[in-house]
């Protein structure tokens, strides 16, 4: 009726993974059924099965690990990759001769500006990222700019000509 108890062995095996500065980073935890090597063993028909069983599963555990650190390994290339690209980006955007801001799409917020813009516009760094994207145009530029921001947009736009207007109310044309 299936209902019978059947006495069963467990191997639990808790295997320490090690980051680069050979800190424990992850821990593989694993539970083993090593029933049929303890029977053998208890029958005294293979003394060893159970080393044996127990060296398969270091093996394995050894293979795991050496996994994982690869893959620790190769995230972190990734990861440095990834921020030399940002630093490079930074790089380029702050030291752009041309007047440069990244803005919210949302809200038209000013999020970051460059030096050239803060040169060119006469507004301060603070005062911009104070500031929307519309604070820098004519009244009647403003509704097309919504109207633009908030359309559909390819992922290589073109910029018709707009109008801004200089923090001595000097509009320029851009």
């Amino acid at each position: 009726d299936g209902s019978a108890f059947e006495e069963r062995y467990w191997s639990v095996v808790n295997a320490p993974i090690l980051d680069a500065r050979g800190e424990v980073a992850w821990i593989i935890h694993r539970v083993d059924d090593v029933t049929p090597l303890v029977r053998e063993h208890d029958a005294g028909t293979g003394g060893n099965a159970l080393a044996r069983g127990q060296h398969a599963i270091i093996r394995e555990l050894r293979v795991a690990n050496e996994a994982l650190a690869q893959e620790i390994a190769a995230r972190r290339r990734a990861q440095e990759v990834e921020s030399r690209t940002q630093a490079q980006f930074r790089f380029l955007f702050a030291n752009n001769p041309l007047p440069m801001w990244v803005y919210d799409a949302r809200t038209l917020a000013f999020l970051e500006v460059n030096d050239a813009a803060v040169a060119t516009y006469g507004y301060s760094r603070e005062e911009f990222t104070g500031m929307r994207i519309a604070d820098i145009r004519p009244v009647e530029d403003i509704e097309p700019l919504v109207k633009n921001v908030k359309g559909p947009r390819s992922a290589h736009q073109i910029a018709s000509p707009w109008r801004h207007r200089k923090k001595d109310g000097t509009v320029i044309d851009v």
